[in-house]
């Protein structure tokens, strides 16, 4: 059960680290911030894929516990939904600069 938690905990915190920056950029534009929006998307990426990592363990241990089904494809899907963001992070589709 342990292993649940610490997965949803990556896989959650993945997620919001790209939605704080994103929203960090969108209210206080500048440089600064829209240089780090690709470099927290890839950190978001370290993290779901630990989340994934965690969450496969645990559900190989566990694989009647239908939590630990749901909580592996949660972070299939964070790990998904963050890699197909990760190209327009790179180009500044997601940032503003003023």
């Amino acid at each position: 059960m342990i292993g649940i938690i610490i997965a949803l905990v990556f896989s959650v915190g993945s997620i919001g680290l790209m939605l704080g920056i994103i929203i960090t950029n969108q209210l206080n534009p500048s440089y600064n911030s829209a240089l780090a929006v690709p470099i927290y998307n890839a950190l978001g990426i370290i993290l779901a894929l630990l989340g994934l990592i965690v969450s496969i363990i645990t559900y190989q241990r566990n694989s009647d516990l239908l939590l630990a089904k749901r909580t592996m494809r949660f972070g299939i899907i964070s790990v998904v939904i963050l890699v197909l963001l990760f190209p327009l992070s790179n180009t500044g589709a997601l940032s503003i600069v003023h």
